[in-house]
């Protein structure tokens, strides 16, 4: 593939820190990124440059479509890192209802809020191509005047139909992933499954995004807008932060009702067997690359509101320069999110899951020219077109695992992601 060569002229100030997302409505742009987690609040809107890509090596092309790229500071003060957002499909050949996302898309923001924990104020990016010659300086104090705007309250929303699988056929889904199993052919499968729901009223995607960010803390909180399909989730899973050489990562895998006792799940021999299987998977993968790689002996818990997971935090540190694309591309998908066996898992999805995953389950987040950056799982999450909004939902499918039981965990990750985003 031919990349040209793209050049962006970049400005940063620093502004007061914004109480809410609500103050950049007023501004109209097709692409809308909102990303909240410990470290880092990122609101972008517009493009100066999109990067896109399809196929199997979707990740390497967007780091060749990177090194085409060429920032310019405006002054002496703007550093040449400004994030580049955005995030990869769970599997190459994207279809209806995600073609708008494509197996993978980044851009360059127009415009980028950005404010770090800790920091008493934040920043404020405006870009354009070079070709456009704008005033830079003009349009900032354009966009700060707009962010003393009133915002409006945040609306609530109810559901006026809904349709899911039935626990029959969901029952028959885990019965070929069970004897798949029992037969020795994998040891995991991950199972997905759609919730489709009509909302009242149209919702706005800045209100659903508030509403989980509100409901969750210490997840990911993202929001990808593109046109009049909006990607969002709160996710809890890291698949790689990059910090110069430091790298950390997660196996969350195993997981009960908040309900039960957490003594439950740490006996589980099931929920351990299927949590050490990821351990084993990002091992295998990063004890090459690291001189230095961490992980306890014993997982932890996480806990969520409605629901618990096996935790286990992985800590690294790099033996070489290795870009965030690259771990990404190498981590993509761990068997929490696919199986085990990999390739195993990912045929049977690809031959028998009756939905399109899109950017599911798939890595969604951030990378700087440094090559740092961080990607979430893009887990707890729906799809949002219009009224329309499809709730997906996975369950881990190991030898011992109860069909039943693993309904009802999709009803309590459904009960979570909704009652997260406002709606009832």
């Amino acid at each position: 593939m031919k990349h040209i060569d793209q050049t962006i002229v970049a400005l940063r100030k620093k502004i007061p820190r914004v109480i809410s997302p609500k103050v950049f409505d007023i501004l109209k742009y097709n692409h809308r990124f909102l990303w909240h987690d410990s470290q880092k609040h990122l609101y972008a809107f517009g493009t100066s440059s999109i990067l896109t890509a399809q196929g199997s090596d979707r990740f390497t092309s967007i780091e060749q479509q990177t090194q085409s790229l060429s920032l310019i500071a405006q002054d002496k003060q703007t550093p040449l890192n400004i994030p580049l957002i955005g995030g990869f499909s769970f599997a190459p050949k994207t279809q209806e209802p995600w073609e708008q996302f494509g197996d993978a898309q980044f851009i360059v923001p127009r415009i980028c809020y950005e404010a770090k924990s800790g920091e008493e104020h934040a920043y404020l990016w405006i870009t354009a191509p070079q070709q456009e010659c704008i005033s830079l300086e003009q349009e900032f104090h354009r966009i700060d005047e707009l962010l003393s705007n009133t915002i409006t309250p945040l609306s609530e929303y109810k559901v006026q139909s809904s349709t899911m699988i039935d626990q029959a056929s969901w029952n028959k889904t885990l019965a070929l992933i069970l004897e798949k199993i029992q037969k020795k052919h994998c040891q995991k499968i991950v199972a997905a499954v759609i919730q489709d729901l009509t909302i009242e009223p149209t919702p706005h995607p800045t209100d659903l995004f508030c509403h989980l960010d509100q409901a969750n803390h210490d997840v990911y909180r993202f929001s990808f807008t593109i046109g009049h399909n909006t990607f969002l989730g709160a996710s809890p899973e890291t698949l790689i932060r990059k910090q110069q050489n430091t790298i950390f990562t997660e196996a969350l895998a195993g997981s009960l009702p908040t309900t039960q006792t957490s003594t439950n799940l740490q006996n589980s021999q099931k929920d351990r067997h299927e949590h050490q299987l990821v351990i084993d998977a990002i091992e295998r993968t990063l004890r090459p690359l690291c001189h230095k790689l961490d992980i306890p002996e014993t997982p932890r818990l996480r806990c969520l509101p409605h629901i618990t997971h096996l935790q286990t935090p992985i800590v690294g540190t790099l033996s070489k320069n290795i870009s965030i694309l690259a771990l990404v591309q190498a981590l993509h998908p761990t068997p929490a999110v696919a199986g085990s066996p990999q390739q195993i898992a990912l045929d049977w999805i690809a031959s028998y899951e009756a939905i399109q995953r899109g950017w599911y389950a798939a890595p969604i987040g951030w990378f700087d020219s440094n090559g740092d950056g961080t990607f979430a799982v893009a887990i707890r999450s729906g799809l949002l077109i219009n009224d329309q909004i499809s709730l997906y939902l996975g369950a881990g499918i190991v030898q011992n695992s109860d069909p039943d039981t693993e309904y009802n965990e999709l009803l309590t990750k459904q009960k979570n992601i909704l009652s997260s985003i406002g709606i009832s």
